[in-house]
């Protein structure tokens, strides 16, 4: 229980942290997206789940706000 508090929550919690001093919210929310796009990929790559138009569409949906975000600067 100890070691899942630690790995599951207080790190990525001070990663966030971190990552929010270092380069703004608004960059580090963004960059929280990551995190489901890289669960789909896994689920279609290892787990061989089927991926459809609908998936597809909204995975460009999240990486276009991803980069209209990231260079709006």
């Amino acid at each position: 229980s100890l070691l899942n508090a630690t790995l599951c929550t207080f790190a990525p919690v001070l990663m966030v942290m971190m990552a929010i001093e270092r380069i703004g919210a608004t960059l580090a929310a963004q960059t929280g997206m990551i995190g489901p796009l890289s669960t789909l990929l896994m689920g279609v790559v290892i787990l061989g789940e089927p991926f459809s138009a609908w998936i597809a569409a909204g995975t460009t949906l999240v990486l276009i706000g991803i980069w209209l975000l990231a260079t709006r600067r």
